[in-house]
């Protein structure tokens, strides 16, 4: 439009096919009362997405957007008389995305540097499956990082996410969930060797819990991994500074492996 305020519109279609460990529809026992089984007449899911974002003065970006995707597969847990159970995947949905995001990244002072990203969209999933419970969620997600350097080759980090109640895989509607971080380095002999201080999930709050249901089973889960940790690190780059990176492309073969999963 002129220097200060640009307009994109942007449009994309792409197929995703499920892995292959999801087509095979020979059982593997989980323990004594669950197994997995995969689904040889699984289709692949087709994503449509349009999207108009505006930039102000190369920096304040806002996008709407919308998602439609087509035969969406999930992975769900289905009971098997009263005492059992059984893990597949299923087409079970048609879903269509509703998103409002705004980021902006400010130099507040000249060694502060702050970025922040909002995100509010709205999930709504159309069942396709007579046994998947029709599922309709507004989520608003937030990202912030505050970068400090404070001279003589130090420099802090403090960062942090949120996310409120969302869908997770098409099938789990999870409570709210985020995590604050904080890091520090310091850089030595002509930026070659670094020493990295990090702390992640400070305040141990990004442990998952929510609830499901796909025909009578209810299912009330929860879960994480040790994700509130200290690292320190130090490494030592004994490359030459002047030759450039080689670029890494995606290409249909990636696609091809990422399908290969146990």
């Amino acid at each position: 439009m002129n220097r200060k305020n640009q307009l994109a519109l942007t449009y994309s279609r792409r197929i995703q096919r499920p892995n292959y460990q999801s087509l095979n529809p020979f059982k593997y026992q989980l323990n004594e009362l669950s197994f997995s089984q995969g689904n040889p007449f699984l289709q692949p899911q087709y994503t449509n997405n349009v999207k108009l974002s505006h930039t102000f003065n190369y920096r304040l970006t806002t996008a709407l957007s919308y998602t439609r995707i087509t035969d969406f597969f999930a992975r769900v847990t289905v009971a098997e008389g009263e005492t059992s159970n059984f893990l597949t995947t299923l087409n079970v949905a048609n879903q269509s995305v509703y998103n409002l995001g705004v980021s902006y990244p400010k130099k507040i002072l000249s060694w502060w540097d702050v970025y922040v990203s909002v995100n509010a969209y709205i999930s709504d999933y159309e069942a396709t499956s007579p046994e998947f419970l029709p599922v309709r969620q507004e989520t608003l997600s937030f990202y912030g990082q505050n970068t400090f350097n404070l001279g003589n080759e130090w420099r802090a980090e403090v960062s942090g996410w949120y996310n409120s109640p969302s869908v997770w895989g098409g099938t789990y509607q999870t409570r709210s969930l985020g995590s604050l971080n904080a890091a520090v380095q310091k850089k030595f002999f002509d930026d070659r060797f670094t020493a990295r201080l990090a702390m992640n999930d400070i305040l141990f709050t990004s442990p998952w819990a929510g609830v499901t249901q796909f025909g009578d089973l209810f299912i009330d889960g929860s879960g994480g991994s040790d994700s509130r940790r200290v690292a320190f690190s130090l490494t030592y780059d004994f490359g030459r500074s002047e030759i450039k990176k080689a670029r890494k492309r995606k290409t249909g073969l990636q696609d091809e492996s990422d399908r290969i999963s146990s």
